[in-house]
């Protein structure tokens, strides 16, 4: 209304005329500019939108991956329509700049300077951002995966396009950057696995012991119960080596995403009272201590009695050039007859 009321008090006077219809004109062209920008910003909303349904409802997915796929959608919807809104507003700024007067090439030099400082003092948040918007669309891992991320494992709690955070067995929630997610080992994406190995010992029957590992996990494939947590029939290896401690059997059991540590256990349970009932021994890792006799004592041998002389003269020789003392024969050759 204000800005009405300038643009007629101008045209009232005689030397206004021409800069009230320069502001007018202006004025026009920049309501044009930011109404545009709002309509594709909001018709850009619609269509991530849509897109974003059209993915959801897309057949021939498996309920598993619907459910990840679930998972990701808000985010990665979040940052298409964040990216947008930036998008649609600096191209609104640009105009803007253009129609009130400014200088093109001021306006590219100043973009390309602002540009430089953002990524110079922001590069690590800049590569957080697009790390983690590669981490949604890859799908490497969502939220309620058990994964291993450098020296650090545990359940993911949340992803955004800046940070991960896991919980870690212990109990703690470790937040890491998405620009230091290199490797990552997800132990849940599609199915999980038991990578089991039993040690028995030596002198244990390996061929009974084979079969007692054999049905014990046939067995637990065969339970109505734990049926639901195997996906696929256990495959037995056999004799893996032969460690320090003993001879080391293994299997691979396959099972549903995250259910490998539960199932774990109840191997360990059943395998222990298996072995136990047929008497084989499983291997204990033992230490030897071996003592060692000290070296027996060497006898010395008596000295003879020439030796003892010779030390004797020796000793003698050398208490008298020690206390300076002359010989018998020169004392008595010194001394008045």
């Amino acid at each position: 209304a204000w800005a009405l009321a300038v643009i007629v008090a101008l045209r009232a006077l005689p030397a206004g005329t021409g800069l009230a219809r320069e502001i007018s004109t202006r004025a026009i062209a920049l309501t044009i500019i930011w109404l545009a920008a709002g309509i594709v910003n909001a018709s850009g909303r619609i269509v991530i939108e849509r897109a974003a349904r059209a993915w959801q409802d897309r057949p021939f997915v498996s309920l598993e991956e619907a459910g990840r796929r679930d998972l990701r959608l808000p985010t990665i919807m979040r940052s298409l329509d964040y990216a947008k809104t930036i998008g649609v507003y600096v191209v609104a700024i640009a105009l803007t700049l253009g129609t009130i007067g400014a200088s093109t090439s001021a306006v590219v030099t100043l973009g390309a300077a602002l540009a430089f400082a953002f990524s110079f003092g922001a590069q690590s948040l800049v590569k957080d951002f697009v790390n983690g918007f590669f981490i949604l669309v890859e799908d490497q891992y969502a939220i309620g995966d058990y994964v291993a991320i450098g020296t650090v494992a545990g359940v993911i709690e949340g992803v955004t396009l800046r940070i991960t955070q896991l919980r870690s067995d212990d109990g703690r929630l470790v937040t890491i950057p998405n620009s230091q997610v290199a490797v990552v080992e997800n132990y849940t994406r599609t199915w999980s696995r038991v990578d089991y190995r039993l040690a028995v010992a030596f002198d244990s029957d390996v061929p009974a012991a084979l079969r007692v590992f054999e049905t014990v996990l046939g067995e637990l494939a065969a339970d109505p119960y734990w049926h639901k947590f195997i996906s696929q029939p256990p495959r037995v290896l056999g004799v893996e080596s032969m460690a320090s401690t003993g001879v080391v059997l293994r299997a691979w059991v396959q099972t549903s995403p995250g259910q490998m540590f539960v199932v774990t256990r109840e191997i360990n349970r059943r395998m222990l009272e298996a072995m136990s009932r047929e008497e084989i021994t499983l291997a204990m890792p033992t230490s030897r201590a071996f003592a060692v006799p000290p070296p027996a004592a060497q006898p010395v041998a008596p000295a003879s009695a020439s030796e003892l002389g010779a030390q004797r003269d020796g000793d003698g020789t050398s208490r008298a050039s020690a206390t300076g003392s002359v010989p018998n024969e020169e004392r008595s050759a010194r001394e008045p007859t």
